[in-house]
Formats: C-alpha cells, structure tokens, sequence
C-alpha cells in the first residue's frame, strides 16, 4: 500500500469518530464499508483490517439499540487505526517525473529506469507543456515533447496524469524558475509554489551540471548579491552531483531569511544532498556503436575524425558588446575548420539558442540565422539540433566549446577538450606560431597532477582554463596555430607520448569531483527518496 492510501484510510477513520461521537451510526457505517471497499481495492481481500471494519458495523447496530455503550466503540475504532498502521504499512509509493524539453531528460532517466524496475513502485514520465518568451515576457510558442521519446520511454499524458488527486509520494523536476525565466516557462500547473502541495517530496535536480569547485561557499554567496529561485523555496530536496555545491546550497538556506522562515517538511541541513547526477550516468551508458547516424551525416563525416564544437548560451549572454563578437567567433571558427581532409565539424548549438537570440539579443537574431543557415547549406559540418546530445559526446574525438556543462561531462570520456576563446578573448593580444602541442600537453598534465584542476584566479577549479586554450592569457598572447595543432592531436594522438597519462588523469579529476561517477547516480537517487518517504 502507498503512504498516500495510508493517510486516506486513516483520515477517513478521524472523520468516523467525529461521526461517532455525534451518534451518527448510520453514517459511520457508510463511511467504515467505503473504508473496506478501499482497502479491498488496493490490497485484495483478506485483510484483517476489513474484517475488523465489518465487526465494528456490527457494534455499531449494537450501539444503535443501545445494547452497547460509545466506549466500546470508541476501543475498537483505536484498534483499527493501529491494525490500519501494522498491517498496512506502506511498501509501495508512486513516482512521477515532469520534464519539459526533450533535451533535458537525461537528467532524469538513469532515476526513472530504476524506479521503473522496482516492483514495489509505480513510475511516470509526464512530460508537461512549455513556451517561448518574447522580451517582453509575453509567451509566443508553444511546446510539447511528449511524442518524441525513446521506445524504452513509457510518456503519459499530461491531460490523464491528475497530480492533485493521485499525490505522488516523490515529485521530481528540472525547472528551478517557475514563472522567472526570460526564455522558457513551463505551464504554470507545474511551477514548484503549486506541486510541492501534492507530494510528499518535491526533489529539484539540475538540467546541468557545472563545472567549478566551490571550497568556500560563503565567498560566493554574498546576501545582496543573492538571488532566491523558487526552487530554493519549494522543493523538500535539491540533489547536486558535487558536494561542494551542496555545501554551498545548505549555507544559502541556513542565511537567506526567505529561506529561514519558511517551515519545511525535511530539516534544512537535509534539503541539499550530493549524490550525483544522471548525465553522468548517460555519458558513461552511451557507447557509438548503439547510436545509429542519419545517412546525409555519415556522409559528411566520411569516417574522418570527430571535433564536436559546442556552442552555450552563458558566453554568448555573458558577453559585454552584447553577443557581436561571440558571432564572430563562430564566422572564424567555421572559416577555419571549412574543407578540411583530416577532420569533421559537428557543430551543436544550445536548444535554445535561437529563442535566447529572440527574446535577449533580438538585433543580433537575422545575423545568428544567417551563420546557422550558411552552415547548413555549404555542408560546412553536421548541424545537430536533435535533444540527443549523447549521441554527439559518444561519436566525437574531441571537444571545442566555450563554458558550458558539456565540458564537464565529457571529462567522464577522458577525450580531448578545449575551451574555445570567446567570452574570455583578450583584447589586444601579441600573436604566435611558436608553442607547440607537447609543450601545452606536458603543462596540462603537470597541472593536472599538482591540484587535480589547480587554482585559477584564486578559485578553485576542476578544469584549468588556460592549458588546451588558444589564448595564453597570462602572457597576453594568442597561438594563432592552436586549433591546427589541436586537431593534430585528435586525429594522431598515437603520436603523443604523453597522451595516455592525459587521459587518465582527466578521468581521475572526473572521478574526484563527482558523487557516485560509475554510472550508479540514478540508483543512488532514486533509493534515498524511497527511503525518504517509506523511513526505515
């Protein structure tokens, strides 16, 4: 039976002995054959509670012809309950799972498998509508993913799935902003301030994973600076895969007054928990051979080597001309990297770059779209704007990208990566041929070995950002034959001695920084929410 069921049954019991007490027999009669009904509904017959429940209607003929007192009762009523609580103790609980893009549900699944194969537990995936924001905040587009999920996937509809009455023991979602996002907002029937009412535990998990390592939270969560998303307010659980973030989030919670005085079902020290990430588990599951290419890609590739180049949308927002120059960069990229025989480009913008153009830099938008369509049309590379992004990290040999999450989960590949020099560009940087590969290579590891991802601007960081970098930012120069080099790496990588070692050292800083990195993230989640709501 399910806690949920549980409570009904003992509530329905409350609202007999009020009846009781008032001597209305009758009515308590109706109500104790519901309760029998109910509970042969959800357990079969043969309870002993039911037939508890059949001799109190007995009694309460009894008690009708006054042949016995309220008392008496009142004694078997109390016996009830506790045969209610013995008997029908829950071992069982009901799952649901609200993402809204496509894209992002690799952040649930490794949980939803799990949860899927339990027997004592009953799983969903509902996928729930969401829309596009013009910068007005006015909505625009409408979305639903639901009829794009993998067969392995069994999707609910949003329409059948009655959160309120059903009250799931376990809620999770991915949306932190509720109504605050300039982009996207999901239906607002799924905003954390309403669901949190029809659960007994509302978990938060992030659609992302970040990148830094964070060893004093206070430093980074000045007060006045703070801003409170309505997760922080809502949600009984927010899961991270670092425990320094989770660190982080119980110094937030213990200082923000918003959080302070709000009363919780969980104690606040027990509301952020590190236990990992299901993107990790993705990563790790994803193999090449499983991950079938279209045929006008393959083409394109022409068994050549992968350089995945992903584009986010932080750098481009974060950006002080406004995104100009972040449009360059991708017109100088693609010059470089048009008509190599040694390479192939598969380019993968964020899902929402194009709406983030729209509703955040609505003047650069026709010229974005320009870049995207030139891409397409001259077959510069694959274009994948597909929500499979595993797909890319298993058939890619490397990686170029700005600062994004994607640089942190392909670390769990233990492939090459470079931070692509936009957002943090020099201005008037000295040029230069003359640093070759090996020497970046031999400083990468000796950093890779003396901090695990040593300091950078006194920030502790699991990925040194100026090692594998066309921008030595120390030294205010730029390599202008880094990319080359780069992708001398990836396609002959058998030529570098110390190759191997790099490799295993990124790996180790993957395994360092991550809770539960062997792919048991999902499990792992999904069995502490269980104990959660069933105790034990």
């Amino acid at each position: 039976m399910r806690k949920y069921h549980q409570q009904q049954i003992l509530e329905l019991l409350r609202t007999i002995k009020e009846a009781q007490r008032s001597g209305l027999y009758e009515d308590c009669k109706e109500g104790a054959s519901a309760v029998c009904n109910f509970i042969e509904k959800m357990e079969g017959k043969g309870t002993q509670t039911v037939v508890l429940l059949q001799e109190y209607c007995e009694l309460l003929f009894k008690a009708n012809n006054r042949r016995i007192g309220e008392d008496v009762l009142h004694k078997y009523l109390k016996k009830i309950e506790s045969y209610v609580r013995d008997e029908l103790k829950p071992n069982k609980i009901e799952v649901v799972f609200f993402p809204y893009q496509l894209s992002m549900w690799d952040s649930f699944e490794s949980i939803y498998l799990t949860a899927k194969s339990d027997p004592s537990c009953n799983a969903y995936c509902v996928p729930i509508p969401w829309f596009e924001k013009n910068a007005d905040g006015t909505v625009f587009a409408a979305h639903y993913d639901g009829d794009k999920y993998p067969s392995n996937i069994e999707v609910i509809d949003w329409r059948k799935y009655d959160v309120a009455a059903r009250h799931p023991e376990v809620i999770f979602i991915h949306n932190p902003y509720d109504g605050n996002n300039y982009v996207t907002t999901v239906h607002p029937n799924y905003y954390s301030n309403r669901l949190k009412d029809f659960t007994d535990l509302l978990v938060y998990i992030s659609y992302g994973v970040s990148y830094n390592h964070l060893s004093n939270p206070q430093k980074y969560t000045d007060p006045e600076k703070r801003i409170i998303l309505p997760f922080y307010l809502n949600c009984d659980l927010m899961l991270f895969h670092q425990r320094e973030q989770a660190e982080r989030t119980k110094y937030i919670l213990s200082t923000d007054l918003r959080c302070k005085n709000i009363q919780y079902r969980q104690p606040q020290e027990e509301r952020a928990v590190a236990l990992g990430s299901p993107k990790f588990d993705k990563v790790i599951s994803t193999i090449r051979e499983n991950c079938v290419l279209p045929d006008d890609w393959a083409t394109l590739i022409n068994d050549k080597k992968i350089l995945l180049f992903c584009t986010s949308l932080s750098s481009m927002l974060n950006l002080k001309n406004g995104g100009e120059k972040y449009l360059d960069k991708l017109r100088t990229t693609f010059k470089a990297l048009t008509n190599r025989d040694d390479i192939a480009l598969w380019w993968r913008p964020h899902p929402l770059m194009s709406s983030t153009f729209r509703s955040m830099r609505r003047s650069l938008l026709d010229n974005y779209l320009e870049i995207e369509n030139e891409f397409k049309e001259n077959k510069i590379g694959v274009f994948d704007d597909t929500p499979d992004l595993h797909r890319a990290i298993a058939w890619s040999d490397g990686l170029l990208t700005d600062k994004s999450s994607i640089m942190f989960m392909y670390l769990a590949t233990g492939k090459p990566f470079s931070i692509n020099a936009v957002d943090c560009a020099l201005d008037n940087p000295k040029h230069s041929n003359s640093v070759t590969f090996d020497e970046q290579l031999s400083q990468r590891i000796k950093n890779m070995k003396f901090a695990k991802g040593a300091n950078v601007h006194n920030t502790p960081f699991c990925i040194w950002w100026d090692n594998f970098s066309e921008e030595d930012m120390v030294n205010n120069t730029h390599f202008d034959n880094f990319l080359d080099n780069f992708i001398h790496y990836i396609t002959h990588t058998e030529e570098y001695p110390e190759s191997e070692e790099y490799r295993l050292l990124q790996l180790q800083i993957y395994e360092d920084f991550v809770v539960n990195p062997d792919g048991t993230a999902g499990y792992e989640i999904y069995n502490y929410c269980k104990k959660k709501t069933l105790g034990g």
